[in-house]
Order: structure tokens, then sequence, then C-alpha cells
């Protein structure tokens, strides 16, 4: 019988030539040194970003309790809920023993319980129904704090649903056009879009919130000037999207909360990219840029850029990476404000490299569309603590089967 063929042994075609033996030995430590390599280089690539991840975290969370019963104590209940509940979603998963949890959880509880006071409310209501909320030209108060509560937002808003609102205003702007003074024309395109039926529904209560914003100082010229002109030209299309975007902002952050975003927008592209942020996310998004400021909109804008640069599949990814850069950079407050500017605005290599897939994630989308890229993303970030001893692991083992080979080739 004959003996079986030893497995390790070369195949005929190579044992006549030395030179081809040895590199036939060498055919594993040579894989595995390929493996090795690959690894290292995947962490490497990796590091800019990890760096700018491992300085995020390294930052105190934002104390989102004690901002809601600040804005509580002021009487901003539906904001203090708002931040409250953002506060449960942006720095999740919480341990239900956390003490943070049980904070926010009744700053959330308190406001509410002061925010469903009825006799509270009908005062409020009954005050924001008769002067209109926010100060300004445009109301009869000039101290903006007395009219950003929800619920004198609120009362303007039922006056404008029974017209009696939008009548106020334009009186208001008539008497002041009799005297000479200077009238506010977004405050009478606003109002007339309200007494018209073309619009409906966001006129019903939109409007009221467009005018407290400018009231207030914060509706962008921009969106002021697209506003009169739609209303000038009858544009219904124009404004049932304006107002389309606005309902979403308020819906995620409360109308007081979509007064104080407003001003991030430069001008009607910006407001729908708040909206759909916000639609997405939640209040937490909602909150995620309050915090994140003008930046945050930055992100947005650079994203989508980018991703009509690329085609679809760049636009999705480009655009969730933004999302999360700018909810992370919310966990902490104004240093992750300052963080996110430095991404903003690119003014590190690191910062810039945040904005860019990995080489290796872009490799695999250029081969399969899905959700793998995603996932390799993740794996990434999920050894960032652990990076600085893989990476010394991964090196040894190069560093060893460079040896191997070598002592096969010198054989």
């Amino acid at each position: 019988m004959n003996a079986p063929a030893d497995p390790s042994s070369p195949p005929p075609s190579v044992r006549g030539s030395p030179a081809l033996v040895r590199l036939w030995r060498c055919r594993w430590c040579a894989l595995r040194l390929l493996i090795a390599l690959a690894l290292l280089w995947a962490l490497w690539a990796e590091g800019d970003r990890r760096a700018m991840r491992l300085a995020l975290a390294a930052m105190p969370d934002h104390d989102f309790a004690a901002e809601a019963a600040r804005l509580r104590d002021m009487g901003h209940f539906s904001e203090a809920v708002t931040t409250a509940e953002a506060g449960l979603a942006l720095l999740a998963p919480l341990d239900e023993n956390d003490p943070r949890s049980a904070a926010l959880s009744r700053q959330r509880d308190l406001a509410r319980n002061a925010q469903e006071s009825w006799l509270r409310r009908v005062r409020d209501v009954g005050l924001g129904a008769l002067t209109g909320p926010g100060g300004g030209q445009g109301g009869l108060s000039d101290n903006p704090d007395d009219y950003t509560t929800l619920e004198r937002l609120g009362g303007a808003l039922v006056a404008d649903l029974f017209v009696l609102g939008d009548v106020r205003d334009l009186v208001i702007q008539s008497i002041r056009a009799s005297r000479g003074q200077e009238v506010d024309p977004v405050i009478i395109a606003l109002s007339a879009v309200g007494l018209a039926t073309t619009v409906a529904p966001e006129s019903d209560w939109v409007p009221s919130v467009l005018k407290s914003a400018r009231r207030l100082g914060a509706l962008p010229r921009k969106i002021s000037d697209a506003i009169i002109d739609a209303a000038r030209a009858r544009n219904a299309d124009a404004l049932r999207a304006l107002f389309s975007d606005v309902r979403a902002l308020a819906t995620a952050a409360s109308p007081a909360g979509a007064v104080k975003l407003l001003p991030l927008a430069e001008d009607a592209k910006d407001l729908s990219r708040l909206a759909r942020f916000a639609e997405k996310t939640g209040p937490a998004g909602a909150k995620a840029l309050e915090l994140g400021g003008p930046s945050a909109v930055r992100l947005l804008r650079d994203a989508e850029a980018a991703g009509a640069a690329a085609g679809a599949g760049g636009g999705i990814t480009g655009a969730a990476r933004a999302e999360r850069l700018i909810q992370s950079a919310a966990r902490k407050g104004a240093p992750g404000r300052a963080w996110l500017e430095s991404i903003a605005s690119g003014s590190t290599r690191s910062a810039r490299a945040m904005l860019r897939p990995h080489p290796l994630v872009g490799l695999v989308k250029g081969f399969y569309k899905g959700e793998v890229g995603a996932l390799l993303e993740r794996s990434l970030r999920a050894f960032d603590v652990q990076a600085w001893w893989i990476l010394g692991a991964l090196a040894a083992w190069a560093t060893l089967e460079s040896g191997l080979i070598f002592t096969r080739l010198s054989r």
C-alpha cells in the first residue's frame, strides 16, 4: 500500500525549486501577516476620528435637569418639559438607579404639573389672546420674557383660531400707520394669511408662532422676505411648505422652542433642514439643534451638499453621520457645542476627518450598498477605549509573522 501524502509537503509542481519550496512554507505566515496588517491599518486610519470622539467622551455631560429647573422657575414650562425629555433621550441608556434619570423625570413631572395648572392657564391664555405673544412693534409689550411661555403663545394661537388675533394685529398695525409710525409688513402678511382660507390647516396657528418670532427679532430676514413675497403673489404652495416646516419644529420643540430655533435658519432651505431633523429625532433632536447652534445647521447643510455630489447612497451616510455628531455634541452642552464648531469649521485635521467615512467603509460601499458600512463604523467606534493596546498587539503580531517569514525564507 502507498503511504498517504504528507499535507505539509509542497506539491510536485514546486518541489524542483528550493525558492518555491521556501515560499510554500511561508504561505500561512503570509496570510496571517496580511490579516494583521489589514486590521492594523483599519484601526490606524481611524486615529483622527478616534481622538475627536475620545475628547468628546472626556467632557462632562450637560446638566439637563438643572437647565429644566431653571426654565421651570422662569415660567417656561413647555421648554422645561422638552429639555427634561431631551436629556432622558440624549443621555440614554441611563440606569433606572442613576440619579440623573430620577432628577430628569422629577423635573419633567414638576414642569408638566405647573403647565397643567388651570388657574394659571386661564390667566395666561387670556393675556396672550388679548395682547399677542411677544413684544416689539407688533405687540403691546416691550418685555419679551413676558410672552415666551407656551400658554401665552397658546393664547394667541386660540385667538387666531377664532380670527380675533389676526384682526387684533391688523388693527394695531392700522393704528400705527394712522399715527405715521412704522408698520411691520410681515405681521400684516401673516395676519392676512390667517384671515384667508387657502392655506389651511397650518394657517390656523403657525402664523401666530411666526408673528411671535418676528416680534422677538427671531425671524431671519430671508424668511421674512419669503413670507412677504409669497403673500403678495398669493403663492399658497410656498406658504404651505414654509408653514409645514414651522409646524414640524413646533411639534418637536413646542411653539416656544420653535421660536428659539428659527434664528438658526438663514433661509427657507435651512428651515426645511431643521424641520426634517426635528421630525426624525423628536424633542431630543430639537434640543440638540438648540445646543448645537449655527454649527449644527452648517453640518446639515454640508452633509446635504456632499450627498448631492456623491449620489443618493453617499447622501444618506453623510446625513446620518452629521445627525449623530449633532446629538453626540448636545450631550455635553456648551463644551460639546465648541467641539461641534471645530468640526463644522474644519479647524484641525482630526475635525475634518470626522466628516469623512473610514477608507474601508468607502471601499465596502463601492461593492455593496447596504448596512455593512454602518456596521463597520459602529464596530470601529466600539474599540475606541481599547484601541491603544489593540494596536500594540496587532503590531506585535505583524512583527512576529514577519520574523517567521524571514526565518523560513533564510533556510
